[in-house]
């Protein structure tokens, strides 16, 4: 029987053929014992733990040991790691699922060599169904995705808005409501190429002082497409009017939507104030079970639950699929309502 060497004081483990097991943390006083070394293997064990890819890339600087099989050949470098999935900002979701450079968000140039399996409770033979049932009762629906399903959880730490108040108010169908208004909302891209951003847009509805969010429309194409596309939804949805972001583009944008319909009701709403200061409010609404979404809308929640203080476009990218919801919802729930001009004249007419 082979036997091995512990090692416990260096904490290594080495075998009769000469291999060897090293154990590390990424505190500072352990860089430079790793930075001696070169490793044929990695593994990194609760990669969520590391929130950022700085601690990953210099390990991956080690991983240039050349190692020989048992028939000459030099076995191929291999870097692996696990975790519980964390939020799908952290590195782990960029790299492995978006397969983009975690720091730069630019596509990978060997994206084949970046795999991932997903392994759950379910897929444990020893675990019996009614852990799995306890484990399922006792979670919320945000760690269940996590811990239960293996998903990576669409929120940020410190996200203006959380997943759990969105849960909590989703529903399934809008057959039985008579919606008080609808609106369109547009945060139109300035540009349509390959890099652009997209033009986000939500069709929101107000049913007895709440909001629906009834599609998410958003898009990258052509000034000339995604005015097409909002057209198409003011008309699916009977809507009362479309309001659109006049920062990029002002009057033309007014122009480009109504070429497909001359008498498209649309208003222009100006940023004055940053995104974080327009969201607040918005976020207040979805914390007070105001805000349904009809349905799921996975591309739109991930973003607005990804969305912080301090948030880093050039990080990030542009929220635009949160611009649009923000400027819906504002404009059904959070602007002061006057009484219609002619009432206001009838009135003062009949006080004189």
């Amino acid at each position: 029987m082979k036997t091995c060497k512990i090692n416990e004081s260096e904490m290594t483990i080495e075998y009769e053929n000469g291999s060897k097991i090293m154990f590390f943390g990424l505190e500072e006083h352990n860089k430079e014992r790793i930075l001696g070394q070169e490793f044929g293997l990695i593994f990194v064990n609760e990669a969520s733990e590391f929130p950022s890819f700085k601690s990953i890339a210099f390990l991956i600087s080690r991983l240039n040991q050349q190692v020989k099989g048992p028939n000459g050949f030099i076995m191929p470098n291999r870097f692996l790691i696990d975790c519980n999935p964390p939020a799908s900002s952290h590195w782990t979701y960029k790299l492995f699922i978006e397969k983009v450079q975690p720091e730069t968000g630019q596509p990978l140039k060997d994206p084949h060599n970046y795999q991932h399996i997903l392994m759950n409770p379910a897929d444990n033979k020893s675990l019996s169904a009614d852990y799995i049932e306890t484990l399922a009762s006792t979670y919320s629906a945000a760690d269940r995705r996590r811990f239960i399903d293996g998903q990576f959880a669409m929120e940020a730490e410190g996200a203006m808005f959380k997943m759990e108040w969105i849960d909590a108010a989703r529903v399934d169908s809008v057959d039985d409501i008579d919606f008080e208004r609808i609106v369109v909302a547009v945060d139109p891209a300035t540009t349509s190429n390959a890099g652009s951003d997209e033009t986000g847009i939500a069709v929101v509805g107000e049913f007895e002082g709440e909001a629906y969010l009834l599609h998410d429309g958003s898009m990258k194409g052509s000034p000339k497409a995604w005015a097409a596309k909002v057209n198409e939804l003011y008309d699916r949805y009977q809507a009362d009017l479309v309001v659109y972001e006049s920062n990029q583009g002002g009057e033309m944008v007014a122009d480009v939507l109504r070429q497909h319909n001359p008498n498209l009701p649309v208003k222009a709403v100006h940023a004055s104030r940053g995104k974080e200061i327009r969201a607040e409010p918005v976020a207040h609404l979805y914390e007070e079970g105001k805000v349904h979404h009809v349905g799921e809308f996975k591309k739109l929640e991930e973003q607005i639950c990804l969305f912080t203080k301090g948030f880093n476009r050039r990080k990030n990218g542009s929220p635009d699929r949160l611009d649009a919801l923000v400027w819906g919802i504002t404009e059904l729930m959070l602007k002061e309502k006057r009484k219609p001009q002619k009432a206001i004249q009838a009135t003062a007419q009949g006080f004189w």
